[in-house]
């Protein structure tokens, strides 16, 4: 194992709640490939490292709602 690298895992069911997603549709995905994962015994991982690229992912695609200064 590499020193100083902390890979954090969300199970199947942590990812589809974070990204409300079924159960189903997230092994769907997974056996489509769409998402990364490993398999550890009979359970599937998905890397939280992919979760927060989806967010950043979102959040840039979001265009801003007016300029931040409050009318008066």
């Amino acid at each position: 194992m590499n020193k100083g690298v902390n890979t954090r895992f969300l199970t199947v069911a942590e990812f589809g709640s974070q990204t409300r997603k079924s159960l189903r549709a997230v092994y769907a995905g997974i056996k489509s490939g769409k998402y990364p994962c490993v398999r550890i015994g009979h359970t599937w991982l998905i890397p939280a490292a992919y979760l927060d690229r989806l967010e950043a992912e979102a959040l840039r695609s979001v265009a801003p709602v007016g300029d931040g200064s409050a009318a008066a």
